[in-house]
């Protein structure tokens, strides 16, 4: 779920007015469903949005919402501490959830703030939400270089004092070209919560794409990555086998923030591909943001073993693992 959502629908809920609890992963050990930093929000009538455990503990929280346990302005819960709790709540093994409770009680001042979250998130930009709870503070703010995405500031007693929360925009992956890997990469993709988007200038190819909840760009592929594509939360795969496709969106891509850019080929298909974006000006220090072959080197053979390769290399690379 876009934190893009989550901040729209807390606004509607606000405006009715009613209070809000925003609910954030604090910290995470063992196996956790949803990593640190996730966000669930709920409103007084058990209406929510988001998740915070894919669906584990969700329940137990909202209902104790409902009854109204959480009336302070920041409140604290763990899951999965006693073994109990492993077995009530279905949590893997071994799995602790840290979840802050922040009471938002509707004030112009709120409002404002939402309304320069949601405009920088719709703009596909990062953004961090200040709450001091000591001084009754409240400020969004770009985030500052090298700065943590989740922040908090305690007591001597382990009570929270502050929070500082950065927001992004969701994960966006632009596919260049529909084949039957693209369509494993997009069924993939759309369950690790990326936001998906198919560019391909041949209208018999887009009449053949058959998977929802997938926008279809009837473009050059060099102007679907100028305008889609240029920020650090997108991957850029080009998977046509045409180099007239591939190597059009391939030379915009170096051009942006994008964090992985792939193409996919064998090994001797990627060298000539990198021989011939030599010959069109493409930098050494360029080629070397290229993963080609794409994915990890897994032996797979079929379209959905090279999705699963893939969004592996995606997921290890957005986790600065090294491959």
């Amino acid at each position: 779920m876009r934190d893009l959502d989550i901040f729209k629908t807390i606004q509607c809920w606000l405006q009715q007015p009613e209070s809000v609890w925003l609910c954030t992963v604090l910290e995470t050990w063992g196996s956790s469903p949803r990593p640190r930093g996730s966000l669930l929000a709920c409103n007084a009538r058990g209406e929510f949005i988001g998740s915070l455990s894919g669906g584990c503990v969700e329940e137990d929280l909202i209902a104790r919402i409902v009854k109204g346990e959480f009336s302070s302005p920041v409140s604290r819960i763990r899951y999965g501490e006693k073994a109990e709790d492993s077995e009530r709540f279905r949590l893997p093994c071994g799995g602790i959830l840290d979840v802050v409770i922040e009471r938002l009680n509707p004030s112009m001042k709120l409002d404002d703030a939402i309304i320069l979250i949601i405009d920088a998130l719709a703009r596909r930009r990062r953004v961090v939400l200040h709450r001091d709870f000591i001084e009754e503070k409240l400020l969004v703010s770009a985030p500052e270089p090298d700065s943590p995405d989740l922040f908090v500031v305690e007591d001597g007693n382990k009570k929270i004092c502050a929070i500082s929360h950065a927001l992004g925009p969701q994960y966006r992956l632009l596919l260049i070209g529909i084949s039957e890997v693209s369509r494993a990469v997009a069924q993939l993709a759309l369950l690790l919560d990326y936001e998906v988007l198919v560019c391909d200038p041949r209208a018999d190819a887009r009449a053949r794409w058959d998977i929802a909840g997938i926008e279809i760009l009837a473009l050059l592929p060099d102007d679907a990555v100028r305008e889609y594509s240029d920020d650090a939360q997108c991957a850029i795969l080009a998977l046509t086998h045409d180099p007239r496709i591939d190597d059009m969106a391939l030379m915009e891509a170096f051009n942006t923030k994008a964090f992985y850019i792939g193409a996919m080929g064998s090994l001797r298909t990627s060298s000539n591909r990198r021989a011939r974006l030599e010959l069109l000006d493409v930098t050494p220090s360029q080629l070397k943001r290229l993963h080609a072959p794409i994915g990890l080197d897994t032996g797979s053979k079929t379209p959905m073993e090279i999705a699963v390769s893939v969004m592996a290399q995606l997921t290890a690379v957005r986790s600065g693992k090294s491959l």
